[in-house]
């Protein structure tokens, strides 16, 4: 397996060994052990065990609930990925600032589905107005964190916007067996 470091987020413990499960049927023998959990239930020394394991390259995926987030030193991961909608704003931009230590390794990418959203009332209104913001999406976070926005070079998929991104959202509109039209949004590089 030859994947760059990477974790997914998922809101619960369940959906994690789902996952984790899942991911072991398809991966062959010699990846199966590249491949792990991490949630808040897991003893101490088992949880420093598979930071040490993710640090140095062992683990190449690591499927975790909001507990990797917190208290973990890994500087290194290329790509995040966030399973379903989180609770609110400040739990996807931590998930998501794992992967942003390197501007020059990492980028950010959301793929809703309108029809697997949850009830419009039951999302968090300012994490509804980031991913579905059709303008600078840090102007968004500034404001919701009462930050002064400025202008920076590298900003955001809104503001860096390629036309060869546009037409790859514009073919995941065809996603058989979905009502509705995703929304796809890139930022530096398609993930």
């Amino acid at each position: 397996m030859d994947f760059e470091k990477s974790i997914v987020y998922f809101q619960t413990r369940s959906e994690v060994v789902e996952a984790w499960i899942r991911l072991r049927e398809w991966a062959t023998n010699n990846d199966k052990d590249k491949i792990t959990y991490y949630h808040a239930i897991l003893s101490t020394e088992c949880k420093s065990d598979i930071v040490k394991r993710f640090k140095s390259g062992m683990i190449r995926i690591l499927l975790s609930t909001e507990a990797a987030g917190m208290g973990c030193d890994i500087s290194d991961v290329i790509r995040v990925v966030q399973f379903k909608c989180p609770r609110d704003l400040p739990s996807l931009i931590q998930r998501l600032g794992r992967a942003s230590r390197d501007p020059t390794l990492s980028g950010s990418g959301i793929l809703l589905i309108p029809s697997r959203l949850p009830v419009v009332g039951s999302v968090d209104p300012d994490l509804l107005a980031f991913i579905t913001s059709k303008d600078c999406r840090r102007k968004v976070l500034n404001t919701v964190f009462g930050n002064e926005h400025q202008l920076v070079d590298n900003c955001c998929d809104q503001c860096n916007r390629e036309p060869e991104l546009e037409s790859k959202g514009e073919e995941a509109n065809n996603i058989p067996g979905e009502k509705g039209s995703p929304t796809h949004t890139t930022n530096e590089k398609e993930i």
